[in-house]
């Protein structure tokens, strides 16, 4: 049985809301939110597009490392933050806080 599925888009900073209407998770159309706050019934070709993606087989759905010959190999969540988490603290460590995003800039006022 299909039911509906309210979602905000996240392609871009707009952040349309979105009626999705589902069947045993497939995604069976795709429509604005009219009583969305935001976008009040607005969305992009790209919000409308979001089934396509979300079905695309070349989606990944797991995280993956590429191993030494070259090819991508799956990997767990966990072992996927832990070396963002590595390699991001050795970027930092080598060339300074303003070499990544994760520090806050205070603009001058």
């Amino acid at each position: 049985m299909a039911h509906t599925v309210f979602h905000t888009c996240s392609l871009c900073e707009a952040t349309c809301g979105l009626k999705f209407e589902v069947e045993n998770n497939r995604i069976l159309s795709v429509r604005p939110d009219e009583d969305d706050v935001f976008s009040k019934g607005y969305v992009c070709p790209k919000g409308i597009a979001i089934a396509d993606i979300h079905d695309d087989p070349d989606r990944l759905r797991r995280p993956v490392r590429r191993d030494a010959a070259g090819n991508f190999e799956e990997i767990s969540w966990g072992e996927a933050f832990d070396l963002v988490a590595t390699r991001l603290g050795k970027i930092r460590e080598q060339h300074g806080s303003d070499a990544t995003s994760m520090r806050p800039r205070v603009m001058p006022t």
